[in-house]
């Protein structure tokens, strides 16, 4: 819940932007959502509110770490400089640091403002506010239909591009952006260099009652993992327990998609992934050069019918490579712990990865043991070391068990809803509304994108429209 409480006079500019003021001041409830869909749908704001410079302030719950670092970010982005001696100590007490503050620079005395620097905007997830202003809200259903002509103009076959696109607007729905439609232009270019073969189709090439080894031949590694998946499903049906590995594959996408595959056919699912050569981009604990991947791994617990599954899905670096592209796009600071420069000094700025930087193992050394058992799996036991050389190395370990085979399945069923209970059942934190069980943000962002749209950064549809523009189409969002 949000209520207005000031509105900066001196940018009413014309009266449809007064007559938009005048009906936020007479709305007494709705969500904060609500009240930012009526900013930015004003036709007078409709190129982002903030170069208007319309200052609105809401009053609604918001940590104190987030709601300083929106003040200090949004009040940069508008031009506003903030007094030092005020909310630069209260950024650093909510863990703000000090690169942080520094990168906003030119900060004055409030008694040195102007009539328009004296809005300072302080309202309920102002960065969102921000980002929405700078982005576009697009369907699934467009976003499907785009991208399915950008890469069969790119050459690969109806099955090809029906499966990878699948996955890629999934991941926006699912709410990770890093795995979705940004992707579409690096995967054409890998097309068109001889990374990625489009027409490919993955084949098995070592076999057993409950295992199986699968060569995706440099297709997209969507399509491989969903065989994957499909394989470990069927032979877990028969045998109780399976693993299917894959090698020779490009980019495998979220992997989370497939061991919520595996759950929705009444499965436990586990997947991993990792390549032999790299890119090595992040640092092993203690040391100063890359190593290692960010081999990320899943596990996806099914539940009562109707319910999505517990899902466990992250990678063992300290944030996923395809994050940061989605905060360069945003151009956002990263969090503390997550990167270094080419120095190998922390940094909070996303182009010092870019640069040369390295990621981070996730928990130091605990992240890094983990990362390092993800690559012997995932590349040990899908001989994705004997790749040759020059050609895409990517690997998957899927891993599916018949909960039945060890006890009743519906009393299996039984205990995960009651653990789930249990857990909805503790009263939140501070600062929290309630406690989600794994795989609860997901399934929430997904059901509203597919309501509302998927938010897509201006900077990624740019990308996606040059692609186009290359292979000889035109789309528009």
């Amino acid at each position: 819940m949000a209520r207005l409480s000031y509105v900066r006079t001196d940018a009413l500019q014309d009266q449809s932007l007064a007559d938009l003021v005048e009906r936020i001041r007479q709305q007494r409830s709705g969500s904060v959502n609500e009240l930012y869909r009526m900013l930015l749908n004003s036709p007078s704001i409709a190129d982002g509110w903030l170069r208007l410079g319309t200052a609105v302030r809401f009053e609604a719950q918001l940590d104190g770490r987030s709601r300083e670092l929106a003040i200090c970010r949004v009040g940069q982005l508008n031009g506003a400089q903030y007094e030092w001696d005020h909310h630069v100590p209260l950024a650093r007490r909510e863990g703000i640091t000090d690169g942080q503050v520094a990168a906003l620079g030119g900060w004055r005395s409030s008694d040195q403002f102007d009539a328009r620097e004296r809005a300072v905007l302080d309202y309920a997830d102002a960065m969102d506010l921000w980002r929405r202003a700078k982005m576009l809200t697009i369907s699934a259903r467009r976003l499907t239909d785009v991208a399915t002509s950008i890469f069969t103009a790119a050459g690969a076959t109806p099955e090809n591009a029906q499966g990878v696109v699948s996955s890629l607007v999934d991941a926006n729905l699912a709410g990770h952006d890093s795995h979705g439609v940004i992707r579409i232009s690096a995967y054409v270019k890998d097309i068109r260099e001889g990374r990625l073969d489009p027409k490919a189709t993955p084949v098995v090439v070592r076999e057993t009652a409950s295992t199986a080894v699968i060569d995706g031949g440099t297709t997209f590694g969507q399509v491989s993992s969903r065989m994957a998946a499909d394989l470990a499903i069927r032979k877990a049906r028969a045998a109780s327990l399976a693993a299917v590995a894959a090698n020779h594959c490009h980019h495998t996408g979220r992997i989370g998609e497939w061991t919520e595959r595996v759950a929705a056919a009444g499965l436990v699912g586990m997947a991993t992934t990792a390549g032999p050569r790299g890119p090595q981009s992040v640092a092993p604990f203690g040391g100063a050069k890359g190593a290692l991947g960010t081999n990320p791994m899943s596990w996806a617990i099914p539940r009562a019918a109707g319910h999505p599954p517990v899902l466990m899905d992250y990678a063992t670096s300290a944030v996923a490579q395809g994050k940061l592209q989605v905060a360069r796009a945003k151009q956002e600071p990263v969090p503390d712990g997550c990167i270094i420069d080419a120095a190998g000094k922390p940094t909070n700025n996303v182009e010092d990865f870019f640069a040369g930087g390295l990621l981070l193992p996730f928990a130091g050394h605990k992240g890094y043991a983990l990362s390092v058992v993800v690559e012997l799996l995932s590349v040990g036991l899908s001989a994705g070391d004997k790749v040759p050389a020059g050609e895409r190395a990517g690997t998957v370990l899927m891993v599916a068990i018949d909960p039945g085979a060890f006890r009743p399945a519906e009393e299996f069923t039984k205990y995960v809803e009651s653990v789930v209970a249990r857990l909805k059942a503790i009263p939140p934190a501070p600062g929290f509304s309630e406690v989600l069980v794994p795989g609860e943000p997901e399934a929430r962002t997904r059901a509203t994108r597919q309501r509302e749209g998927i938010p897509v950064p201006e900077r990624t549809w740019e990308g996606i429209e040059a692609t186009a523009r290359e292979l000889g189409l035109s789309v528009a969002a």
